[in-house]
């Protein structure tokens, strides 16, 4: 989780240091246009790793000792 927040806490600093950057060389920076950046990236950096859920059992069979009791 530290290192979660370390990397949003980072990339908001870039982000406001880019912006101050084109605000210093004359751009225009729309504060609409601000609100829709994120600082959270979730294209390549994966939090809880990757999972893979199989929803079926290999060859049909049921896996686990639980059983319905009658």
């Amino acid at each position: 989780m530290l290192l979660a927040s370390c990397l949003i806490f980072h990339t908001a600093v870039d982000i406001t240091k880019v912006v101050n950057d084109l605000i210093e060389e004359g751009w225009e920076v729309d504060p609409v246009d601000l609100a829709a950046i994120t600082p959270y990236i979730t294209s390549k950096i994966r939090r809880f790793g990757t999972w893979h859920l199989d929803l079926e059992p290999p060859d049909g069979q049921a896996v686990g000792q639980l059983r319905l009791v009658a």
